[in-house]
């Protein structure tokens, strides 16, 4: 794999710049469930390394739903109220990557990253989505056991799409996609209490008299 580390420096450093300057970019448009990334945004720039295409200027879309069209488990006011910090989470997540990747001693000198899991769960805990930035140098791919373990660790134990999760480590397509990896139904208010009584609380007992009203 080509050595994106001195490609970075190559493509967006002149001598003396530094990364705290790198602009992080922000949303461009976005839909109910379709976050825009623009092309300065970091996470575009690593895809623009990845893929040889320099300053490509192409945007990158996200789609919350991940392609699945409407989920009931995640209406579109949820959805929408997710945007702003998402991208910043995402934004956080794509200018730590590129701080490792011009962390070398020397611009000659390369990086070994793993390949990095980006895990992000919604307001109110009822979904989660991940997104995989590629291996740099001799780093190592991910697991199914990895991403379990990232799970794990965010408290995500409920709801989580198991057949994807031992899929997503081999999908051809996996780097700069968005994957709803777990979703759960919100809870719903409960009612009141209460009790019926079918039954008298208190026995009634009668006493029977016959025609010379003496107790039988």
């Amino acid at each position: 794999m080509a050595d994106l580390s001195q490609a970075w420096r190559a493509r967006h450093l002149t001598p003396g710049d530094s990364i705290g300057h790198t602009d992080t970019g922000g949303v461009d448009s976005h839909t109910e469930h379709v976050i825009t990334l623009p092309p300065e945004h970091p996470l575009c720039a690593l895809r623009d390394l990845w893929l040889s295409t320099p300053s490509s200027g192409a945007p990158l879309r996200l789609d919350l739903l991940c392609g699945r069209g409407e989920d009931p488990l995640l209406p579109e006011k949820i959805l929408s109220r997710e945007d702003a910090p998402f991208v910043s989470a995402l934004t956080r997540f794509s200018t730590k990557r590129i701080q490792q990747l011009v962390a070398a001693p020397a611009p000659s000198a390369g990086v070994d990253l793993d390949e990095a899991v980006f895990l992000y769960l919604s307001n109110d805990g009822m979904a989660a989505w991940m997104l995989l930035l590629p291996p740099v140098g001799d780093g190592a791919a991910i697991t199914a056991q990895r991403l379990e373990q990232a799970l794990v660790r965010r408290g995500v134990i409920y709801g989580v799409d198991q057949r994807l999760l031992n899929q997503l480590p081999t999908l051809p397509e996996r780097y700069f996609q968005l994957f709803l990896i777990a979703s759960g139904a919100p809870p719903e208010p409960g009612t009141a209490g209460s009790i019926v009584d079918h039954y008298p609380r208190v026995p009634q007992v009668g006493i029977q008299v016959d025609e010379l009203a003496q107790a039988a």
